[in-house]
């Protein structure tokens, strides 16, 4: 964590942002993807010593706070995609270490109500299914109340928030729905993107043969896009294999959890296989259109030292 706050204060900027250690060597390090497996080990060790006192509701508070803190500093840097990774792991490692599913939709609640405030209808269906929750699980009347009326409070300040995000970050959530508003600008990437996987078709156009990747209409192909090169020169079939044999090794991961024999190592393998799920599922969402672009490249695949190793790293845990 102390590398995290004083990358900026040492190191110069990249592409406008704090996010790697260069000491002259020819390839830096980015020291937020380390964290990533770190605080899957420190959830795991904190929440298989205090398994027994899971059940209540201010002994996961702290779990929140392990991930928090650094989540907040790369923020900074800044990298939503990364501080959303290191986020991810939270609920599946809660859940399966046996905290009450009550607890989680609290925590999960508020970001729900946050997102469904931009729509009318959709915050309409969430406050009713909110309320239909708090009926079926009778919690305590003052919780309740408070707990409801907080969050419809939190909805409706949804657009104070919504000026808190960089411009750039704005753009790039308005051109998820709207491409045409930013052809140029903002959309471009994804743009680019779908018309590389479009252009494709199912067998590809050949290796080498991409004209979106190999006339660099494409941008950062090499890493956050490695899904659209892959898609124009080999086709939807071979990115449904990738996305096959992905699914596979996250089960594989999962059933190791099953079998682990101590509470630690379950939690580990979990939190990793967690961490996998989010990259792969952000980079093929981001790379075909369904959600905004984040610099998160996918595992094995994407050029990156320091995410390979990272992942690396978590693929000698899991076998340890």
């Amino acid at each position: 964590m102390l590398i995290l706050i004083f990358v900026p204060f040492f190191f110069d900027t990249i592409a406008g942002t704090y996010r790697w250690i260069n000491i002259g060597l020819p390839v830096g390090v980015q020291p937020s993807e380390f964290a990533k497996w770190i605080i899957v080990v420190a959830l795991a060790r904190y929440l298989s010593d205090h398994n027994l006192q899971i059940k209540r509701f201010t002994t996961i508070l702290f779990p929140i706070f392990i991930a928090l803190v650094p989540a907040i500093i790369i923020l900074q840097q800044p990298d939503l995609g990364t501080a959303i990774i290191l986020l991810t792991p939270i609920l599946p490692m809660l859940y399966w270490v046996g905290a009450r599913p009550f607890h989680l939709f609290i925590l999960v609640a508020p970001l729900l109500s946050i997102a469904t405030a931009f729509h009318t209808i959709s915050f309409t269906v969430w406050a009713i299914l909110m309320g239909s929750v708090l009926y079926l699980t009778k919690p305590r009347l003052f919780f309740g109340v408070m707990f409801y009326f907080g969050n419809i409070f939190l909805g409706l300040l949804s657009p104070f928030l919504w000026n808190s995000l960089r411009p750039y970050q704005q753009k790039r959530i308005l051109t998820l729905f709207n491409p045409e508003l930013d052809p140029l600008g903002a959309a471009y990437q994804t743009i680019q993107s779908k018309v590389a996987i479009g252009s494709g078709g199912f067998f590809g156009k050949g290796l080498g043969s991409g004209t979106q990747t190999h006339l660099k209409f494409l941008p950062v192909q090499e890493s956050d896009f490695i899904v659209s090169v892959i898609g124009e020169e080999f086709g939807f079939i071979t990115i449904s294999i990738m996305l096959i044999i992905f699914s596979l090794f996250l089960l594989k991961i999962v059933k190791l959890a099953f079998l682990a024999k101590e509470r630690f190592p379950g939690l580990v393998l979990i939190g990793i296989g967690t961490i996998f799920m989010a990259h792969v599922f952000v980079n093929t969402a981001m790379s075909t259109g369904m959600i905004p672009v984040k610099g998160l490249p996918l595992p094995f695949i994407s050029a990156g030292g320091s995410f390979l190793l990272s992942c690396f790293i978590m693929i000698g845990l899991i076998i340890k």
